[in-house]
């Protein structure tokens, strides 16, 4: 049952970051823009974010998906749903009345709602890491079976 509970999960936070990495890609100039609204970095650091970020977003999507270094992508995921939540919560704070860009063409306004959407996203994905047994990410690294 905790396995299926981890794939079902593995497969939502997949899911979440392969639909907004691949909406974000498709709108690059949307995305930057919605990036530089956040005004948490300086406007290059943000150009490049939202140039790098959707890809970055897939391929984690990717390999949560293919089972292959499932326990860093989750943790890369859970580090990408922290910086999603902490910067909408920091727009609140600034009392900012910007777009989230969470999903691209969705045009909705942060709130509280939306800022922890990903914090909840961040917290299953570390739950996930932590749950794949270690044995499953040691592979043919595993000391049993490195031959002196």
């Amino acid at each position: 049952m905790r396995q299926l509970i981890l794939e079902t999960l593995g497969m939502f936070v997949a899911g979440a970051l392969l639909f907004s990495g691949l909406i974000h890609a498709s709108q690059p100039y949307l995305f930057i823009h919605t990036v530089s609204a956040y005004r948490v970095t300086p406007p290059v650091v943000s150009g490049l974010m939202g140039i790098w970020l959707p890809y970055f977003q897939i391929i984690v999507a990717v390999f949560i998906t293919i089972n292959r270094g499932r326990r860093v992508a989750f943790l890369a995921a859970g580090g990408l749903f922290t910086s999603f939540s902490l910067a909408q919560f920091s727009v609140l704070v600034r009392g900012f009345q910007i777009d989230c860009g969470c999903f691209g063409f969705i045009a909705s306004k942060v709130t509280f709602a939306s800022a922890l959407f990903p914090f909840v996203l961040a917290g299953i994905s570390v739950w996930s890491a932590r749950s794949i047994p270690q044995a499953a990410q040691q592979g043919c690294l595993a000391p049993d079976k490195i031959s002196e």
